[in-house]
């Protein structure tokens, strides 16, 4: 509703008049059907546009093998499906059919784009204006984020229990509605001899084939990146080999200066998954517990080098679905007041955006190592 709300005001802000939920009961038939999301006046050639927003799973089992080949296949055969259940209907109203369809991980349709940049070159004179480019560009990827951001921020607010029903539920209905579906359960892991699960623990966990260092290494990039913005002094895998026993663990994932009376802080970055069978009974009533024994453990891994080197240890944790650490949000928190200063933002815009690109990558991650050991990628 929100991004549909967002699109009716960039109408407005355009000239253009448009409306939200028209076509119910219209047409000869009246059908209860309403092809538009929203309906824009004079789009094209003087014909309105019903604009019919969706978004889809490119893990829906019925067009994830080729989602795994073709970036935007889930998305386009989203739109044919809209155009099929819309154009009659439309075309006896003497509408335009278009479907505005994104994928759950951000990426929009062509049609989507195409509706985007013609809106973005109302908003100024001069269709190769710098100034219609830059709202072209803004409003395409605005759409994006504002989607993204506000899906991860509620990954990373709502509980393990919900997100581990949630999936559960969704991998139930595919099952009984698609004769065609994937089947997870018990299969063969294609990069190690252990065997998956239809719940993807397995597969966000598998040591082989790189993607957990891979997802581990790009959420601490994110940071050190964003650490950077805010003018926090910044180190990178540090303490190898520091001690007197010449002890060659490394506490500090990230190391930051100055950061807690005079104090660096060791950020220690792990990714873990409540399903494991040691905290799997926790996980299913407390919310963020498989984060809480993941701190405990590095911790006392960590806590005797940082001490001996007069460093704070943080272990930042996360969750594979989504959730993060009490100190993990502390932190992140602190962070963000620190950039909101530098960049002149409200502090929730910035923490909207920190938890936004940590969660759209973890996703991303999980989502790759999944259909990396259920279907080879080309």
């Amino acid at each position: 509703m929100r991004v549909i709300k967002k699109v009716l005001q960039t109408c407005h802000r355009a000239c253009i008049s448009a409306k939200a939920e028209a076509g119910s009961g219209l047409g000869h038939e009246l059908r209860n059907t309403r092809p538009a999301d929203i309906l824009a006046s004079n789009w094209l050639c003087g014909k309105p546009a019903a604009f019919d927003l969706t978004v889809v799973s490119p893990l829906n089992p019925t067009f994830i093998s080729e989602a795994g080949r073709t970036a935007g296949s889930a998305a386009v055969a989203a739109e044919l499906r809209k155009h099929s259940a819309n154009d009659a209907k439309c075309s006896e109203l003497g509408w335009t059919c278009i479907p505005l369809v994104a994928e759950s991980y951000g990426a929009w349709g062509s049609e989507a784009v195409q509706a985007f940049s013609r809106l973005a070159s109302y908003l100024a004179p001069g269709t190769n204006s710098p100034k219609s480019k830059e709202c072209r560009h803004c409003l395409k990827f605005g759409f994006q984020l504002e989607k993204l951001l506000r899906h991860s921020r509620f990954l990373s607010e709502a509980g393990v229990s919900s997100g581990v029903a949630a999936q559960a539920s969704e991998i139930r209905k595919h099952n009984s509605n698609d004769a065609k579906c994937v089947e997870l359960e018990g299969s063969q892991c294609t990069l190690c001899p252990g065997v998956l699960d239809h719940l993807g623990h397995h597969a966000v966990t598998c040591k082989y084939g790189g993607d957990v260092v891979s997802r581990h290494n790009k959420i601490r990039d994110i940071l050190v990146e964003t650490c950077r913005r805010a003018h926090i002094g910044v180190q990178v895998e540090v303490g190898n080999n520091l001690t007197h026993d010449h002890n060659k663990t490394r506490p500090a994932d990230i190391l930051l200066s100055n950061w807690f009376l005079g104090k660096p802080a060791a950020l220690d970055v792990s990714i873990t998954s409540p399903l494991n069978p040691l905290t799997l009974l926790e996980a299913g009533v407390l919310a963020k517990s498989a984060a809480q024994v993941t701190e405990a453990r590095k911790h006392q891994a960590n806590d005797p080098k940082c001490s001996e080197l007069g460093w704070v240890c943080v272990p930042m944790v996360a969750e594979s679905y989504g959730a993060w650490g009490d100190e993990t949000s502390s932190i992140i928190s602190s962070i963000a007041s620190r950039l909101a200063t530098s960049t002149c933002k409200s502090k929730s815009v910035v923490l909207n955006d920190i938890y936004g690109r940590l969660n759209v990558h973890l996703v991303r991650a999980n989502a790759t190592a999944i259909l990396s050991r259920i279907i080879p990628l080309s």
